[in-house]
């Protein structure tokens, strides 16, 4: 186009058009297609000021509301004059003007407007307007804030006493978008000399204030407070005192007074409003300033704030909007960034080029992405922002421009991979076996998926494991098992899923315990908890499915259809679904086995995955069996559902559930599955063990990957095989290699067939990376089947 466009103030587009202003102080209109010209006006056009006021061309983006194109510019000297404009959307003409501060120089007669607060003098000015302005869409009212008077730090002409409160600088000020006529304004700091303007964009929203819905402002200045202004009338509602304060009161002085905040401190970057918890999200610099008083004349600053050399930090609060009191905070290193929230998430960065995703409920940090470019100020002044679900950060080091995040799916991962004992009778957590409720979302659903390797010292007695959520057990997951062998070389697999709505304060723990009060250990290792945020970006009854049944059901010789979970669905003929299968089951005798399968009808046919398991204590053991296999069913209703039997007419199912999940709703996704047998290497060593099952994933980008392995060790003689996972040849989850475990128990019965699992969330960069299952065991020969190793991807699909 030919025309100097600033690369700080941004753009706006409406009706097709693109509105902007030039570093010439144009304001132009473009055709959004083409690029071509509409109109071009200069902004500052007939201004009422000083001859010699120079202006640098305007920093805020251009308001667009009801025809009309809001802009201001920024000053260039100290008998600059702020103001605020209002052009024609469709031609450019000039509608209106409102001045900020009176004209310069100033006298008694020329500023009854500004209530006579200025003092006698030729080089004032100020007032600026740095942001675009915030509107309210049913009054038409728009609301801005107004930078500091100027000479900045030499207020001995201007505010000669305190009564010269130097209006409307550092105001929040709200007019009448028509004719641009004042409605209100209100002062955040009078005869200002430490350059704390309000020059963020000031917020408006809708809140409750003492039960009533209010419309509010809010305004956060570099003098370190937040206020939160009627809208109707501009009456205080509340202020918070945020960050350090140290000689407010305190003027510049020609040797240097140390002040907090600085000119460079308080709140200088973009804050953000979240409706969904009704808070305020602010970063607030911690920095001092070192003022000094200097001449006065054309140079708009008079002195000079000249720091103090004390490395600076950053502080975001988090603050209720109805009562201003602080819900939480967090602290950062150097200059932090702007702030954006969206959904339960506040999204900032520090200096460090470091960018994060906050809770906006607690500040618990979610992610952080390092991109490696640093900033002596900010890694990014504006905010993140958010759109087809896309986020979208700008990075304000050397070279650094624009950043896009695609969504992942919400997940947290913890393992625990040294063993966990406990030797009481009472249920106990597993030290480190919990996810916080400070990583979950709540009123959100979320798949869990649960495994550890567990065992027990005593052959008489059961060794017990469950999930909970806060003090609650889930149904169904509760596995008690006692061992012939005791805790030497063998383990019990413990393999558990459920989809479960998120509680507030509720974390999600693997609990143990022993059956004896004392002299018995319980062992738990290999533990593994994935929490995968299912609601929002998945849909529930297209994109996922679940189905859970838990009243008591007497088992028969032969597979039922009653009280067995199941889900129904008409799949598009190509996508890849993962099925997960789980029963809790109360034997009646050691002698009889208890069996679980995947039924599978419709779009395809399948029976053949069995957990097939006698009982060691038909008293107390509670066995559960989960199964795992994916599928690609044709475009016909397909039915997948949770079928038990037993071999005579014994035992009782408490519990059942099926979850079926599209894997191509997520960006990638590889599987490696046979269901047919194939020999173990019977060496009992892992250097000369069978690769069991494998697949090769290459994620599109950098990021986390869910990775799933599953076999049945069809046991055909009284001993254990070895099982691991791995990671581009390396353990993961680590230390299953030298753990070396077996299972199961050593001395089952020989025609049982039993599932053994692993889980994994990595972090994978954007090259193919392979998963291997191997196992190993001792003579004579055994199989394993149904075998399947899986990866998929947390970043959503395009």
């Amino acid at each position: 186009t030919g025309l100097r466009f600033s690369t700080i103030a941004g753009i706006a587009v409406h009706n097709g058009n693109v509105f902007a202003a030039t570093t010439d102080s144009y304001l132009v209109s473009l055709n959004a297609n083409t690029g071509a010209l509409n109109w071009k006006v200069p902004i500052n056009a007939g201004l009422i000021v000083n001859p010699q006021a120079t202006y640098v061309g305007p920093q805020g983006t251009p308001l667009v509301w009801d025809g009309k194109i809001i802009v201001s510019n920024v000053l260039g000297n100290s008998v600059a004059r702020g103001f605020v404009r209002a052009f024609s959307e469709s031609s450019g003409s000039l509608l209106w003007t409102f001045y900020t501060v009176p004209p310069s120089p100033m006298t008694s007669t020329n500023q009854d407007f500004y209530k006579k607060t200025w003092g006698k003098c030729t080089y004032c000015g100020g007032g600026n307007n740095w942001n675009v302005p915030a509107v309210d869409p049913g009054t038409g009212i728009i609301y801005f804030g107004t930078g500091n008077p100027a000479p900045y730090f030499n207020a001995s002409q201007r505010s000669p006493s305190r009564e010269y409160l130097n209006l409307y600088a550092n105001s929040v000020i709200a007019l009448n978008v028509t004719n641009g006529q004042m409605i209100w304004y209100y002062q955040e700091v009078a005869g200002d000399v430490h350059d704390w303007d309000a020059g963020m964009p000031v917020q408006f929203f809708n809140t409750t204030i003492n039960g009533v819905q209010t419309k509010a402002v809010g305004s956060a200045g570099k003098n370190g407070y937040y206020y939160l202004l009627n809208a109707a009338t501009g009456a205080l509602i509340w202020s918070a005192k945020l960050g350090i304060h140290l000689n407010e009161d305190k003027p510049p002085t020609p040797q240097g007074q140390i002040v907090y905040p600085g000119s460079a401190g308080g709140s200088t970057t973009y804050y953000s409003y979240n409706p969904l918890t009704n808070s305020i999200y602010v970063m607030i610099l911690n920095n001092a300033g070192r003022y000094v008083s200097g001449p006065i004349g054309l140079d708009g600053s008079a002195g000079g704030d000249y720091g103090t050399g004390t490395p600076a930090n950053s502080t975001l609060y988090a603050l209720n909007a109805s009562t201003g009191q602080i819900n939480w905070s967090k602290n950062f290193s150097g200059f932090a960034g702007g702030v954006s929230s969206s959904n339960n998430l506040v999204f900032t960065a520090d200096r460090s080029g470091n960018y994060y995703a906050l809770d906006a409920r607690t500040g618990a940090q979610l992610w952080k992405y390092s991109s490696g470019k640093s900033s002596p100020f900010f890694a990014n002044w504006g905010p993140a922002s958010v759109t087809d679900g896309l986020l979208f950060v700008t990075s304000f080091t050397t070279n650094g421009g624009v950043m896009a995040f695609a969504p992942e799916l919400g997940h947290t991962f913890v393992e625990v991979t040294t063993p966990q004992t406990r030797t009481g009778n009472s249920y106990a957590g597993i030290p480190g076996a919990s996810i916080a409720d400070a990583n979950l979302v709540d009123g959100k659903k979320y798949l869990l998926v649960f495994t550890a390797q567990v065992g027990h010292s005593d052959t008489g007695q059961d060794g017990y494991i469950r999930a909970v959520h806060g003090s609650t057990p889930f149904e169904g997951s509760e596995l008690a098992f006692e061992p012939t062998w005791g805790d030497v070389v063998s383990r019990y697999q413990y393999f558990w899923f459920s989809v479960w709505k998120a509680v507030p304060g509720e974390d999600v723990k693997l609990q143990f315990k022993t059956e004896a009060a004392s002299g018995d250990t319980m062992r738990a290792d290999q533990i593994t908890m994935t929490a995968i945020k299912l609601s929002d970006d998945l849909t529930e009854g297209a994109d996922w499915y679940f189905n859970e049944r838990t009243t008591d059901t007497a088992l028969v010789p032969s597979y039922k259809t009653g009280n067995s979970a199941s889900v129904t669905f008409t799949p598009n003929g190509s996508d890849d679904w993962l099925v997960l299968a789980t029963a809790q089951l109360n034997p009646a005798s050691i002698t009889v086995p208890q069996k679980t399968r995947i039924n599978a009808a419709g779009g395809v046919t399948d029976t053949g995955v069995v957990w097939r398991q006698e009982a060691e204590d038909a008293t107390f053991d509670r066995m559960v069996k989960t199964l795992a296999k994916v599928y690609r069913p044709t475009a016909t209703s397909t039915t997948f559902a949770t079928q038990s039997e037993s071999s005579s007419v014994t035992g009782t199912r408490l519990y059942n559930s099926v979850f079926a999940l599209n894997l191509n709703k997520l960006d990638r996704h590889s599987f490696g599955a046979t269901a047919a047998e194939i020999n173990l290497d019977t060496t009992d060593n892992f250097a000369t063990s069978t690769r069991v099952a494998t697949t090769t994933i290459t994620p599109a980008k950098a990021g986390d990957v869910w990775c799933l392995g599953f076999y049945i060790y069809d046991i055909n003689s009284a001993t254990y095989a070895r099982g691991r996972m791995q990671i581009d040849n390396a353990d993961q989850p680590p230390t299953q290699t030298s753990d070396f475990y077996g299972v199961p128990d050593a001395t089952w019965d020989v025609t049982d067939e039993y599932g053994v699992v692993f889980q994994t969330i990595e972090k994978m960069t954007a090259l193919p990376h392979t998963l291997d299952l191997d196992a190993t065991t001792v003579t004579p020969v055994k199989p394993v089947e149904d075998r399947l190793a899986m990866c998929v991807t947390m970043e959503l699909a395009p």
